[in-house]
């Protein structure tokens, strides 16, 4: 597995979803992936998924389901598809001229996460220089060096309840703020 998909989380390495769920099922006969295609709708039979309609290279397509349709396009695109679909708030989907199939709440709770990159000049050693056989070696028998870094080595949030003080957390590393670590 190519370096660039794993993530050193304290002593393990962790796997993206490609890697880890999608690649071992590839051969199963119910399961089709297609790559390119950007997906419009799902089409329901009543209240049953049945088929999705997608675009790839200009030419649609509709892939229809035996059993079941499994949406998994991320915490924007997943609620923007079952919108598009019928599934949502009929007074939010009803002046795009969508008629509701399921009268639900999608995707109210979104947060936007404003990100900021910073640069800085340093003597160390950075990731550019990952790419040599010393920092592979590193890696892949004692599983440190370079390689193991996920980039964000750094963050915060800050949070704003209903005064106006804000709350900021700061932690070294990633896995410091999902664990809900302070900084040191």
């Amino acid at each position: 597995m190519p370096e660039s998909k794993r993530a050193r989380t304290d002593r393990a390495c962790k796997t993206l979803g490609a890697d880890h769920r999608l690649r071992p099922a590839l051969d199963r006969c119910n399961l089709h992936v297609l790559t390119n295609a950007l997906v419009q709708r799902i089409e329901f039979d009543g209240r049953r998924a049945r088929r999705v309609l997608a675009r790839r290279n200009n030419e649609e397509l509709t892939l229809r389901a035996e059993r079941e349709i499994i949406l998994s396009a991320g915490a924007y695109g997943s609620p923007h598809i079952l919108m598009l679909s019928g599934i949502g708030r009929a007074d939010v989907l009803s002046p795009f001229n969508i008629s509701p199939i399921v009268d639900f709440p999608v995707g109210e709770d979104l947060r936007d996460q404003p990100f900021v990159l910073l640069n800085y000049l340093t003597d160390q050693e950075l990731l550019i220089a990952a790419a040599s056989e010393e920092s592979r070696r590193l890696f892949e028998e004692e599983r440190r060096g370079p390689l193991t870094s996920h980039v964000a080595e750094g963050g915060g949030f800050i949070a704003r309840g209903n005064t106006n003080a804000a709350t900021v957390a700061i932690a070294e590393s990633a896995s410091d703020l999902i664990a809900g670590r302070p900084a040191r």
